[in-house]
């Protein structure tokens, strides 16, 4: 399960639902590139946190920090690459991670990471 920093949650303005603590939601921190935003749910069988940026594609210590903010350091999250057809671009400075609620991500050999 996700946890939820809570300090970072923010709600929005009417017509979006407003979230509570311990329940999916957007959250928003700043870091030293500016203000991050992540939409975090669970459903479907999956974690998800979506991360954004204003005007650049969060990076990898961005991306580490989140992972550690909503899945833990002992949990496995992954990006995903589907096949081209599947693909969805709603947010040009937007990156995805995800876990499945149940089971673990197959994962190579430590000396292969």
């Amino acid at each position: 399960m996700l946890t939820f920093p809570e300090k970072y949650r923010i709600q929005l303005a009417p017509p979006w639902p407003q979230t509570v603590e311990g329940e999916n939601g957007v959250f928003v921190f700043n870091s030293p590139w500016g203000p991050v935003r992540c939409i975090a749910a669970s459903g479907d069988g999956w974690d998800h946190v979506s991360v954004s940026h204003p005007d650049k594609i969060p990076n990898w210590e961005i991306m580490c920090r989140v992972k550690a903010m909503f899945f833990g350091g002992s949990r496995t999250a992954m990006q995903l690459h589907p096949p081209e057809v599947d693909y969805v671009n709603c947010h040009q400075f937007v990156l995805h991670l995800w876990a499945p609620l149940e089971g673990e991500i197959p994962r190579p050999p430590n000396w292969m990471v």
